[in-house]
């Protein structure tokens, strides 16, 4: 499996997805800096509020990220034979799927951990440190954990139905998400659509307030993420090991 997901990063060495998601990313931070120095008042109370909403857009904005880049990522294997050469190495539809899954969820963590790191980096150098590191932390964390969700989904789609089926999967989770999580209309029913739980963990957990009450909330939905994750993973794998893809 280790050495399915060398030959992906390998294979889009060249790829300009990973290059543009990294630089997108940073630029992301840089603009969101930006933004925060315009403010006439820069107190912490407002310092706080940069900070989510930092988060807020990281997780929108990689959520239909995933639904554009996961495409391109396989474009290699697609124009090599329309999956062809993956299908037929001899080595079980499941490992291939896995190890799939595992190089998208690489890409994204380093794409966030640039984005947050440098985010902090800058308003750390500006003087603006008032925000707890393991705040940070805690809440990078719990984005990894629920933007990791829907690449199985986007991941299929894309088998199935390539760019356009991926775009329109990311359409919807990211407006779903956007009203359900950020307004009064997804109050009572966030809790059933996970990809809105890092939109929600985002508004919830206020930089500066974090009380032990939402942070325990929040890691028990991460857990019952982790679960469904897993269940994704034995659905989808199931799926690719039956599924006749079309090869050229």
């Amino acid at each position: 499996m280790i050495n399915i997901i060398k030959a992906n990063f390998l294979k889009n060495r060249h790829s300009k997805v990973i290059i543009t998601s990294c630089t997108l990313s940073s630029m992301y931070s840089i603009l969101s800096v930006l933004i925060f120095l315009s403010y006439e008042n820069q107190s912490s109370r407002q310092i706080f509020k940069i900070y989510n909403w930092f988060f807020l857009g990281l997780v929108i904005l990689s959520q239909f990220a995933l639904s554009i880049f996961i495409p391109f990522l396989f474009t290699p294997d697609k124009e090599a034979g329309n999956y062809a050469y993956d299908l037929r190495l001899g080595v079980p539809r499941e490992k291939i799927f896995v190890s799939k899954y595992i190089y998208v969820s690489i890409i994204l963590l380093i794409v966030e951990l640039i984005s947050v790191v440098l985010f902090t980096f800058f308003e750390f150098l500006l003087g603006f440190d008032q925000v707890p590191i393991l705040q940070i932390i805690l809440l990078s964390f719990l984005v990894f954990i629920f933007l990791s969700f829907p690449i199985c989904i986007y991941l299929i789609v894309n088998y199935k139905y390539s760019y356009n089926g991926t775009l329109l999967i990311g359409v919807i989770f990211s407006l779903s998400g956007i009203l359900l999580g950020t307004t009064a209309l997804g109050t009572n029913i966030w809790h059933f659509f996970p990809w809105t739980w890092g939109i929600v963990a985002c508004e919830k957990l206020k930089f500066g307030l974090f009380n032990r009450f939402e942070i325990l909330k929040f890691y028990r939905i991460g857990v019952i993420c982790i679960f469904l994750i897993l269940i994704m993973l034995l659905l989808s794998t199931y799926w690719f090991k039956k599924a006749e893809i079309k090869t050229n």
